[in-house]
C-alpha cells in the first residue's frame, strides 16, 4: 500500500513538472494576438520569438542528450524549470522585439532540458506496465489541461507597465 502511494505521488510530481513545462513553453504563443493589439508590433515580428524558441529547443535537445548522459536528471530538471520560470517572468518586461527574441530563445533552450530528463527518470523509476500507465494515462490529460489553462489566461492577460 505504501509503495503504491509512493508511485502515485511520483507520477503526480512528474506530471506536474510536465504541466509546468507545457505552460512555460506555450505561454507566449497564446498571447501573440493580444500583444499585436497592445504593442502595435506586427504579428510576424512577434512570432519570430516563437520561431527562435523552437529552433533553440531543437538545438537544445542535442545538448540535453549529451548532458543527460553525464548528469543527474533531477539536476537538469531543476535547472530547466528555474531558467524557464525566470524567462517567462522576464518576458513581461521585454519591450523590444530583439529582447523578446533573445529571452524566448533562452526559454526554448531551457525547455529542451525538461522532457529528456523526465523520460529518463520515468524509465528508471517505473517498469513496463506502470511506465505505460504513467505516460499513456496521465500525460495526455496533462497536455490537454495545459492547453486549456494557456487559452484561459489569454483573456485576462495584461502586460506589466
Amino acid at each position: 500500500m505504501k509503495e503504491k502511494r509512493s508511485v502515485t505521488y511520483t507520477i503526480l510530481l512528474l506530471s506536474s513538472v510536465y504541466f509546468v513545462s507545457y505552460l512555460t513553453r506555450n505561454s507566449y504563443n497564446v498571447v501573440i494576438a493580444q500583444l499585436v493589439r497592445e504593442t502595435g508590433l506586427g504579428q510576424s515580428t512577434l512570432a519570430l520569438s516563437a520561431t527562435g524558441s523552437l529552433v533553440a529547443y531543437g538545438a537544445g535537445q542535442l545538448l540535453s542528450g549529451c548532458f543527460g548522459d553525464r548528469l543527474q536528471p533531477k539536476g537538469l530538471l531543476i535547472m530547466g524549470l528555474g531558467v524557464t520560470s525566470v524567462m517567462n517572468l522576464l518576458m513581461a518586461f521585454c519591450r523590444q522585439p530583439a529582447l523578446m527574441l533573445g529571452n524566448w530563445c533562452v526559454n526554448g533552450l531551457a525547455q529542451a532540458f525538461l522532457w529528456p530528463p523526465l523520460v529518463r527518470l520515468m524509465s528508471e523509476l517505473f517498469s513496463g506496465e506502470l511506465y505505460e500507465k504513467a505516460v499513456i494515462g496521465a500525460w495526455p490529460v496533462i497536455a490537454v489541461l495545459g492547453a486549456a489553462v494557456c487559452l484561459a489566461c489569454v483573456r485576462p492577460w495584461r502586460r506589466f507597465e
